[in-house]
């Protein structure tokens, strides 16, 4: 009788680290259709000019918002609560991928990364704000998602800020992609 309890304890914690295993990696598969929808057009010239309502980032949130839909029906707080976990730097990586991989693929045929910088500056401001308010309203019944928001977003708004302070005019065209 020992045995088998122990076996059974064993079994259920494996089973328990499984699932949240499950929970952090779900994230992979909520992307693809978000990368798959987006990540071409962000940052575009068209991204910049004419989607002035952020609407490459409410996709995003939508699509997360369908997935956490789904989940909320099969998953305990727990279990989501790490899936937010995995979710939030997620997100945040996207869009700074998306970011970064625009800037090498332009600088590498010596076109500006933005027609306008001070609009393009207000519509990552804006995506942020977007994406990041999605998470907020998980806090309250998740306070403990509030420190990881914090912590991931606060490495986009730091981009945000150096990229606003190398838009500064007496730094020139500092994002001018040609070497």
């Amino acid at each position: 009788a020992t045995s088998l309890r122990d076996i059974t304890a064993e079994l259920i914690v494996l089973y328990g680290n499984d699932a949240i295993y499950a929970a952090q990696s779900v994230h992979v598969h909520i992307f693809e259709p978000i990368r798959y929808a987006i990540a071409d057009d962000l940052f575009s010239f068209d991204w910049e000019d004419k989607l002035t309502s952020n609407e490459l980032a409410l996709t995003l949130v939508r699509t997360v918002d369908d997935f956490m839909v789904d989940l909320r029906k099969c998953m305990d707080d727990f279990l989501l609560k790490k899936t937010l976990d995995a979710l939030i730097p997620a997100s945040t990586m996207f869009y700074l991928r998306c970011l970064l991989r625009k800037a090498v693929m332009l600088r590498g045929v010596g076109m500006p990364l933005f027609h306008d910088n001070t609009k393009a500056l207000r519509r990552i401001s804006g995506d942020i704000e977007a994406i990041r308010e999605y998470f907020n309203s998980f806090v309250h019944d998740m306070p403990a998602l509030k420190r990881v928001i914090e912590k991931e977003f606060g490495i986009l708004i730091t981009v945000h800020d150096v990229m606003s302070a190398a838009n500064d005019s007496s730094c020139g065209d500092a994002f001018d992609s040609t070497p």
